[in-house]
């Protein structure tokens, strides 16, 4: 049945056009990323699609790899047969029949995420892609479909569900910090232009929280060495077509017009509801990047606390030129004499890259619990543990 529907659909997809030629050009390579976390009936109609612009836009000799981007895994890979003939679509599929049944078991073995119809994991993406794809000299295409939240189970604290994005320095930090993290990571994005079809268009709470998600992902591409060329709602066949009409050509490299700040507070911040009120308009239009919550500020001896989170730094005792910055959030009612948390770190540069060194972290009433800086991560940033211990001695924590 499945082979039958998606040979139908993907020959209709390119009958009375021409036949596929030949081309000794060198082409851009694809990539189509699909989530396994929904319905089988849904996947069935991208995979369709899919496999009918892979039909329509590859030339002989070329291939691309149909990625699951819940569980990043390879799915198959489809090549276009060599030869100087033009190339049919019947022949097409016919060379690709073992790629069509590994598809054919990829939609078979999807399950619908209840919360999140169309979850994936995507900055476990980028990085998958960046390590064992890198692009070729002509570029290449990654295509997702999928959730644009992200909701990891194993990590509650950086899930982006209850209307929570991750701040910037949260994607400038390394993957042992933040699993959004892009920085001393193997490979690069660099020569890939990403089209993402949003499976949902319902998931934001308020235009600005919508500006951030879009944001975060463009700006998480770019710090991969990607362009993102396209963000847009594709739970239609109709939107998916718009987004495959775009795809598989050279698309002019974007840069945000906010680019990544990774000086900003690690932390996921949090968006309230547009409840309608024009105060909470008009300061989303004026500056998107901000909760449409009236930031809350207060002073104490001399210094203004703004979202009561207060930092101090100290020059770090080994490294010149270098700042250990100590942060402390507050509680609201009870400030200054109760904090909710704090956590303590450094910045340093080498090799053009910013690292930034977690040394711990402290909750209202515990021991500090000190943050584990694995060797490589030493290595990549040129410090020692010597000079992560002296850090750790100029952290400010609070009491008690």
């Amino acid at each position: 049945m499945f082979r039958t529907s998606v040979c139908h659909l993907a020959i209709a997809a390119v009958l009375g056009t021409t036949m596929l030629t030949a081309s000794a050009a060198q082409a851009r390579e694809t990539i189509i990323a699909l989530s396994s976390a929904q319905s089988k009936a849904v996947l069935q109609e991208q995979v369709e699609q899919a496999i009918g612009h892979l039909l329509a836009t590859l030339d002989a000799g070329e291939h691309a790899r149909i990625v699951d981007a819940t569980s990043l895994a390879l799915v198959a890979e489809v090549e276009m047969p060599e030869g100087s003939e033009p190339v049919s679509p019947r022949r097409a599929l016919q060379h690709n029949r073992k790629a069509v049944a590994k598809v054919g078991h990829f939609l078979n073995r999807a399950q619908v995420n209840a919360q999140h119809p169309g979850a994936i994991d995507m900055p476990g993406l980028l990085r998958f892609v960046r390590t064992h794809y890198p692009a070729p000299e002509e570029g290449a295409d990654l295509i997702v479909f999928g959730h644009p939240v992200f909701a990891p189970a194993n990590a509650p604290s950086q899930s982006m569900v209850g209307d929570r994005v991750p701040s910037d320095a949260l994607v400038a930090a390394g993957p042992e910090i933040s699993l959004y993290g892009t920085n001393a990571l193997s490979g690069s994005l660099e020569g890939y232009d990403i089209y993402f079809g949003w499976s949902a268009s319902d998931w934001s709470v308020s235009p600005a929280h919508r500006y951030a998600v879009e944001r975060l992902w463009s700006v998480s591409v770019e710090a991969h060495g990607g362009s993102m060329a396209y963000q847009a709602p594709a739970e239609t066949k109709a939107g998916r077509a718009t987004l495959f009409d775009l795809a598989g050509e050279d698309a002019p490299d974007l840069s945000h017009k906010k680019p990544l700040d990774p000086a900003a507070p690690p932390k996921m911040r949090v968006f309230n509801p547009d409840t309608g009120q024009e105060w909470e308009a008009e300061a989303e239009a004026e500056s998107p990047e901000v909760s449409v919550s009236p930031p809350q500020k207060v002073t104490a001896n001399g210094v203004e606390v703004d979202n009561f989170s207060l930092f101090a730094s100290k020059p770090h005792p080994r490294l010149g030129g270098v700042e250990v910055t100590t942060g402390i959030r507050y509680v609201p009612e009870d400030y200054p004499d109760r904090y909710l948390d704090a956590w303590c770190y450094f910045l340093v540069q080498h090799d053009g890259s910013q690292h930034r060194i977690r040394l711990g972290t402290k909750d209202w009433g515990t021991p500090v619990v000190v943050a584990d800086l694995p060797s490589r991560a030493r290595r990549a940033a040129d410090i020692t543990s010597d000079d992560v211990r002296a850090a750790r001695a100029a952290c400010q924590w609070p009491t008690p």
